[in-house]
């Protein structure tokens, strides 16, 4: 908890959260006196944040003037405003009505697929009890390849990789209800209220994409969690509502294809993805395949152009974000900031930190990317946002080398490197 605090201070106090219900839900249904209760929360709860807190105040007094250029609590804020172009398309508040209908479609899709192999099954069990010993292994066989060939059509037909995780929230929600429930009911089965708090974590986490759940963007670590969640409810969870151990094994079998068809459907996107990545960009660092396109040969040719034409220790600043190339080309980026989005620059008094850093620094070289920011609701750097930013680069930087056009002038990709005047 201390080093999810640490690291990242949102996930950790959506940890402690989580923690904090939990402690509360064993104390209510153990009856427990309220200093109890207390008790449990100071040791689980606040010392953590307590130890973290105590972290942070003492970089603030060594760092106090860096900090105050920092703007993560603004930034904070307008991450969690879903009016925000980027937020409402990240969490899919943009369009609620249809992701909502998306979501539950996914989740009837779930529960068509648990009533299928539950019947799967119990037709199995009922040929198993009532044929002979050499029939009753044929038949079985039989009745659950049709299922199992059924449930695959249906997956080809209508279930796409896509819908696999946006019901994943409701999953969370029902497991979260039906672990406390049974937890309560068995109050020595504290594996129950281990999996309410990850469920709740899980929950918590989930909410930057609450209404557009999927494996890709954010979600590459945000579902992490809820992954686990994911097949805990399925492989236990709702297999346990099964009495029947014939109907409980299929019911998992069943399941166990349905993952494996939704492994393989990833797999086929990935393994297309990687075979289209030809452009190979050879760097000291190591190599690295990219797509073949002119906003990677631009940034191939900047890279290559980097290496022979400036000084080793000579620094560069890629507006408005191209840490890769800074990687890449060996050429450092010496300012305190290092990613100039709209969401970065929205505080005031950042601009104005960012321009008196790089005359403090004496940045070498800059160098303007055509990156269309447009799902953070402005578009082009220097006209849309960062306006001051990009007149006292004009000011005091000439033109030193262009690769295709110059960006935002064209739909074709660009880049523009600049060198500070002498």
């Amino acid at each position: 908890m201390v080093l999810a605090l640490l690291c990242r201070l949102e996930i950790g106090l959506e940890l402690i959260l989580s923690v904090i219900l939990t402690v509360i839900i064993y104390g209510l249904s153990h009856r427990e006196p309220f200093k109890r209760i207390f008790y449990n929360l100071l040791i689980y709860a606040v010392l953590p944040f307590v130890f973290a807190a105590s972290v942070y105040s003492l970089f603030l007094i060594k760092s106090f003037d860096i900090m105050q250029k920092s703007n993560f609590i603004d930034i904070g804020f307008k991450n969690i405003n879903i009016n925000n172009t980027f937020t409402g398309w990240l969490s899919g508040a943009q369009d609620i009505p249809g992701n909502t209908w998306i979501m539950f479609k996914s989740f009837l899709y779930y529960i068509f697929l648990c009533i299928f192999f539950i019947l799967g099954g119990s037709i199995i069990t009922y040929i198993y009890l009532s044929k002979s010993k050499r029939k009753r292994i044929a038949f079985s066989l039989l009745t659950g390849l049709v299922f199992i060939g059924g449930s695959f059509i249906f997956f080809k037909g209508f279930f796409t990789y896509t819908l696999q995780y946006r019901c994943l929230p409701l999953i969370c929600l029902v497991t979260i209800l039906v672990s406390a429930w049974r937890f309560i009911k068995m109050k020595n089965k504290t594996e129950h209220l281990f999996i309410v708090t990850i469920s709740l974590f899980s929950l918590f986490l989930m909410m930057r994409t609450l209404f557009y759940v999927w494996a890709g963007h954010y979600g590459f670590y945000i579902l992490v969690p809820g992954m686990i969640i994911y097949y805990v409810f399925f492989f236990k969870i709702a297999a346990e509502f099964i009495k029947s151990d014939i109907v409980k094994r299929f019911f998992r079998l069943g399941f166990l294809c349905i993952f494996i068809l939704f492994i393989i459907s990833h797999f086929a996107i990935s393994r297309l993805c990687y075979l289209a990545k030809t452009l190979k960009v050879l760097s000291p660092r190591g190599v690295l395949y990219v797509f073949d396109n002119d906003r990677e040969n631009r940034c191939k040719e900047l890279i290559g152009f980097l290496r022979e034409n400036t000084g080793k220790k000579e620094n560069l600043v890629v507006f408005p974000e191209g840490l890769t190339v800074n990687f890449l080309s060996e050429r450092k980026n010496p300012l305190y900031y290092y990613i100039y989005l709209p969401l970065d620059l929205a505080k005031a008094g950042v601009i104005d930190n960012i321009i008196s850093d790089m005359k403090d620094k004496n940045v070498d070289y800059v160098a303007l990317v055509q990156r269309d920011t447009s799902e953070y609701g402005h578009a082009i750097f220097g006209k849309d946002y960062a306006e001051p930013l990009w007149k006292y680069i004009s000011e005091n930087y000439i033109l030193y080398k262009q690769f295709g056009p110059f960006p935002f002038t064209s739909q074709d990709y660009g880049i523009a490197l600049f060198k500070r005047k002498a």
